[in-house]
């Protein structure tokens, strides 16, 4: 992957639309202070996702739009466009099957950003996302701006730790990790949402069962309901529909007598009719005649309006042959007049003609003149030019000479110096071989074998660590449990409480009359009685409101018995008589319901009567085998005599024995389950006390974990770097000896070379220059006097155009004329024409008017007659009319007497049809009603025996309905919600497993993470420290430098650089020089792209602070490694220039506004050596 190319609109300086090309690998921008420059590194850095102005160097994202200039305005919007090469496949995702990446940012006035990925808008995520990885960013360390090297080298730990990060490629982990614990807090909040709903869910579904079981009941009640409704109804349709057979049948004998009736009408309508037309037909007569007669009536006018018309037609035509004639005589003379005006214009044009021709033969010879001149004239301009070149070379070669022999003298003179200075270096080297010789290494393997025993240590404390912890969630989750069931049991125990409450304050309200001492003697059924389980619903069912009685003696005062009358409760007093009963067997009382009732004051005796059985079946099946004044109950309420049968219909919460009973049994599990809380809490501590302990003893077998690996990392760094440094220093030294050996050999070679150059370059050149100046001197005399020559020629040429152009102008107002006076004649000649065609034409319709006229009055005279004879026919029809009409009245008499007898006969069948059609209609309500129900009226009517009859299916009706009434308030919906709640909850309850699963891959998906950052982090920081420390003797020429961790937990450590330039032992990094900072930072940024080369690296003027010797290394690092990176840098430095292999130079010729100029440097190159 590399940058094609950059194209901006609007952004900063660069206000029109441009192209910035990146087609070489090495591009250099160069270009004066403030043209612009850095406004292309802030454009890149803008589109990868830079949301900080500060960095832009702005106070507002608006900034970076064309703010304008001195010729400028403003501008809207600012436009930035990257375009890749993607045939590396260095992108991922989605666009790693494209060859092109395009993407862009736009930025208008109201800080809006829009972000584009091949022309497709998406989020500023999605850009940031697929460059994760790469090495590339918005701050990442292949961007680096000016102050962006000191500011790496003073940068904080944790801001170093951020490149080391990017090179591993762990920031998108890092991103990955802090989604995952997003998604970890997310779920846990939705569990505990969910339990809350799991909660809420099984108290209304407690609830729902109790009403769905009513429901069900009330449904059975009301399917007999409407099976009823449907034979009721069926019953009222047969019913209506057997009346309205019987109107039907009155109904057809008033049709037949209204047949009768209308057929007499329709003969005297017959009658009426003929009469009608009689009467239409003279009518008709009688209109057409007064038609014909307005007909003759138009004609005769329009015959006495044309003869009007005729005679005045005559006297027109005799004006109009006057005035032909006198427009004859006129056109004549015009034309005549025309005919001579136009041989005069003929004339001129043949004139002018001439006179064309004759000019345009001397224009032909004047060209051809200085045709001539001007070749000559090109002739000896051309020697000119040669004698020129000719004179220039030799100057040249001249001055070549002179400047090559100072240059062979001043590369001698360096050669030498070179050779002085690879003297020293050699001297120096042999002290430093000599001082490192001394030092001595660290015993590795010790320190290996300490830390393996530190490791196997470790692993044996987290195994324990994890048991214990899974032993303590477990008893987590018992505690948790245990509290909410002790939650839930004292929620069901306050309820019953509640209730029991409830009917205590009722009854002491009702006791509040009688003395303290009376109340005190009093007790209640229910607290005598003790119940075995299971049979409460049966007591209760038998003993009733006596269960709520209050128990005293007798005798009391009659005024305390008197009161007994006036309370709404039940008393029941004791007698001698009541333990006066007849003794029966065991084995008796274990079949009756005393066996399930023990009490010490109550009578067994009560339940003597009540048999029990095992179920409701058993019930029917003893009920046949009762004795008189016994009954039979089963546990779930069912009560049968031999003339009743009784079914429980309390609830559980109004059972007042089972709530009783399950308060008890509540109370003992709730004292239960609190006393396994308090055992499990006094675990659960002991369980954190040793993991408290086995985390501290984790901690400090770590942190000697880590002081070892540390003094391994500096023993092996320290070995490491000791090898080097006894490598390069033979390494130089063999290469300082070459390099003396081919310095000497050099020098040597020079000095004779400069000899024999200055013997073969030893020629005069003056006596051949003054040869080619005068040779010049008279071409140049020669070349004026053409010049002269050739502008009397122009002259004269410019002169004959001029005179041709007016001559042209004449001959085209001559021929215009011609043409003007051909159109007239013409014109003339078609109205001569015209007049005489009128004239002849109204000399022969002169003899037509008489004619005319007398044909006009032949026919008036017939339409007078005719009209005379069309009045006579009028007044004979009109008779006629009259005979006929006194006829038509008279059968119009008799139609009305038989139209209101039909009326009669119609409004009694009216009567019938309202009759029948309500019988119909209550059938018909009768079978909607069946389709309400959803029944057919033939198979109820089938399944009806012939007995049925209305009154008793409607005292059935009213039956049924009294019984749903009895049931009361009756939620229909609670079975349906009943199921959908049940339903919800089984998928709730799968959601919170879903859920707990999700949370368990999630932390698991976590520690994977960690684990991977952990091994890319370290190898990473292991390889770039690695290469930083071959790349920093090579940029310093010696020297050393290292990376170091400030932590122990590789996943949060800082990273610190420490650097040592050949000669210093500085303690810190920010003892260095500016330019020794510049270098070690660069060192540091070239060992990251050794590791993970980010598509390219763009720097600002980071050689600025660097000495020629030291930007000379810089060229040759960026030259070796622009096989594998693309570098964009600017600088203002020659010898970085010089290195480039294409030139981009920025200018700002208006002001305000910059521009591009692109230069191929292999190519300029190649353009000069041609030349």
């Amino acid at each position: 992957m590399r940058l094609k190319y950059i194209k901006l609109a609007g952004f900063k300086s660069f206000v029109d639309p441009t192209k910035v090309p990146f087609e070489q690998q090495m591009t250099a921008i160069v270009g004066p202070n403030g043209c612009g420059k850095s406004n292309i590194i802030d454009a890149v850095r803008w589109v990868l996702g830079e949301s900080s102005a500060k960095h832009l160097r702005g106070d507002a994202m608006t900034d970076v739009i064309f703010n304008g200039a001195a010729s400028r305005k403003p501008i809207g919007q600012a436009s930035v466009e990257l375009m890749f090469d993607n045939m590396a496949d260095r992108f991922q995702g989605s666009m790693a099957d494209r060859n092109q990446v395009s993407i862009r940012r736009v930025v208008n006035r109201d800080s809006q950003n829009t972000y584009y990925l091949n022309g497709a808008k998406c989020r500023r995520k999605d850009i940031t996302d697929i460059f994760l990885g790469t090495g590339l960013g918005p701050r990442s360390y292949a961007i680096i701006e000016q102050g962006t090297i000191s500011r790496l080298i003073e940068s904080k730990p944790q801001e170093l730790r951020v490149f080391i990060e990017e090179a591993a490629g762990i920031s998108k982990y890092k991103e990955r990790r802090r989604e995952t614990e997003n998604r970890i807090r997310h779920t846990r909040e939705n569990l505990d949402r969910l339990t809350d709903i799991r909660l809420e869910l099984t108290q209304q579904i407690e609830k729902l069962h109790i009403q769905a079981e009513g429901a069900k009941r009330f449904k059975t009640f009301k399917a007999e309901e409407r099976q009823l409704k449907a034979e009721l109804a069926v019953l009222r349709w047969q019913s209506f529909e057997h009346r309205s057979k019987l109107k039907q049948q009155e109904i057809q004998k008033v049709n037949d007598r209204i047949a009768e009736l209308k057929q007499t009408q329709q003969a005297d309508a017959l009658l009426l009719t003929n009469a009608k037309q009689q009467i239409q037909t003279a009518n008709s007569q009688i209109q057409h005649c007064q038609q014909d007669k307005i007909v003759l009536t138009n004609d005769i006018a329009r015959a006495e309006q044309q003869i009007t018309h005729e005679k005045a037609q005559q006297k027109q035509r005799r004006e109009n042959v006057d005035v032909l004639k006198a427009q004859m005589e006129k056109a004549q003379k015009m034309l005549l007049h025309e005919q001579q005006y136009y041989v005069e214009t003929q004339q001129k044009f043949e004139k002018y003609t001439k006179h064309i021709n004759s000019i345009e033969a001397q224009i032909v010879e004047c060209e051809q003149q200085h045709h001539d001149k001007t070749t000559q004239l090109q002739q000896y301009q051309l020697e000119l030019q040669q004698r020129n070149l000719a004179y220039r070379d030799s100057v040249q070669v001249k001055n070549h000479f002179e400047k090559q022999q100072s240059v062979f003298v001043s590369e001698l003179e360096q050669q030498q110096r070179q050779l002085n200075k690879v003297n020293e270096q050699h001297e120096t080297l042999a002290l430093e071989k000599s001082a490192l010789m001394k030092e001595s290494l660290f015993d590795e393997q010790q320190i290996r074998q300490v830390i393996t025993e530190k490791e196997q240590q470790l692993r044996e404390l987290n195994a324990d660590l994890k048991a214990t912890l899974l032993t303590q969630q477990q008893h987590a989750e018992t505690i948790s449990k245990l509290r909410g069931d002790c939650r839930s049991q004292q929620q069901r125990v306050d309820e019953i409480t509640k209730k029991l409450s409830q009917q205590e304050n009722w009854q002491q309200a009702q006791l509040s009359t009688f003395s303290p001492s009376l109340k005190s003697e009093m007790c209640r059924v229910q607290d005598l009685l003790q119940v075995k389980p299971g049979w409460e619903l049966a007591v209760e069912m038998v003993l009733e409101q006596m269960l709520q009685a209050h128990v005293f003696d007798l005798p009391w005062h009659e005024a305390e018995m008197e009161k007994l009358n006036t309370l709404d409760a039940c008393f029941l007093y004791l007698s001698s008589e009541d333990n006066q009963v007849e003794e029966i067997s065991t084995h008796q009382i274990q079949a009756t319901l005393a066996s399930k009732v023990s009490s010490e004051v109550l009578p067994r005796s009560l339940f003597y009567n009540v048999l029990i059985a095992t179920d409701e079946t058993a019930c029917f099946a003893k009920r046949e085998k009762l004795k008189q004044q016994q009954s039979v109950i089963c546990p779930q309420g069912v009560w049968l005599g031999n003339s009743f049968i009784r079914k429980g219909q309390l609830t559980r919460s109004d059972n007042v024995l089972l709530l009783t009973n399950e308060k008890q049994q509540l109370e003992q599990s709730y004292q239960q389950s609190i006393q396994q809380l308090k055992d499990s809490e006094t675990l659960l501590q002991g369980i954190y006390a040793q993991i408290d302990n086995v985390e501290k003893t984790q901690e400090e077998v770590s942190k000697q974990l880590i002081s070892h690996q540390q003094q391994l990392l500096e023993a092996t760094q320290f070995n490491a770097t000791w090898q080097q440094k006894y490598k390069h220093i033979e390494k130089q030294q063999a290469h300082i000896q070459r390099e003396q050996q081919s310095i000497t050999q050099t020098i040597n070679k020079q000095k004779v070379d400069l000899i024999t150059w200055e013997k073969e370059q030893h020629v005069d050149h003056n006596v051949a220059n003054n040869e080619l100046v005068a040779t010049m001197a008279l071409l140049e005399t020669k070349i004026e006097q053409h010049n002269a020559a050739l502008t009397d020629i122009n002259q004269q040429h410019q002169l004959l155009k001029e005179n041709i152009h007016q001559q042209q102008i004449l001959l085209e107002r001559s021929k215009h004329e011609s043409q003007l006076a051909q159109q007239n004649i013409s014109r003339y000649q078609t109205t001569i024409d015209n007049a005489s065609a009128q004239q002849k034409a109204m000399n022969n319709d002169e003899s037509l008017p008489e004619e005319k006229l007398i044909e006009l009055n032949e026919n008036l005279q017939r339409w007078l007659s005719s009209s005379s004879a069309l009045d006579n026919e009028i007044e004979q029809q009109h008779k006629v009319i009259a005979t006929q009409q006194v006829i038509f009245q008279q059968m119009e008499q008799n139609a009305s007497k038989t139209v209101e007898q039909i009326e009669q006969h119609k409004h009694a069948l009216s009567q019938l049809q309202l009759s029948a059609e309500s019988f119909s209609i209550k059938a018909e309500n009768a079978l909607e009603q069946l389709d309400e129900i959803g029944k057919n009226a033939t198979d109820i009517a089938q399944s009806l025996s012939d007995s049925a009859n209305e009154s008793l299916w409607q005292a059935k009706l009213i039956k049924v309905q009294n019984d749903i009434q009895r049931l009361g308030a009756i939620n229909l919906a609670a079975i349906d919600e009943y199921e959908s709640q049940l339903t919800r909850k089984n998928y709730l309850d799968q959601q919170d497993q879903d859920l707990n699963q999700a949370i368990s891959t999630l932390e698991s998906a976590i520690e994977k993470i960690d684990k991977e950052s952990r091994l890319k982090f370290k190898t990473t920081f292991d390889k770039v420290n690695h290469d930083l420390q071959t790349l920093f003797p090579k940029v310093f020429g010696g020297g050393d430098a290292y990376l170091a961790l400030t932590g122990d937990d590789l996943l949060e450590t800082g990273v610190t650089i420490m650097a040592r330039p050949p000669g210093k032992k500085n303690s810190t990094i920010h003892l260095l020089s500016g330019g020794e900072k510049a270098l070690t930072a660069l060192s540091l940024v070239f060992a990251i792209f050794r590791l993970n080369p980010a598509p390219f690296c763009m720097l600002d003027e980071v050689d600025a602070p660097l000495d020629d010797a030291n930007v000379e290394r810089f060229c040759n690092l960026v030259r070796e490694m622009s096989n594998s990176v693309q570098f964009i840098y600017i600088s203002h430095n020659k010898i970085a220039m010089e290195m480039a292999s294409h030139l981009t130079g920025v200018t700002m010729f208006e002001p305000g506004v910059s521009r591009m100029v692109s230069v191929d440097v292999e190519e300029a190159i190649a353009m000069a050596e041609v030349s």
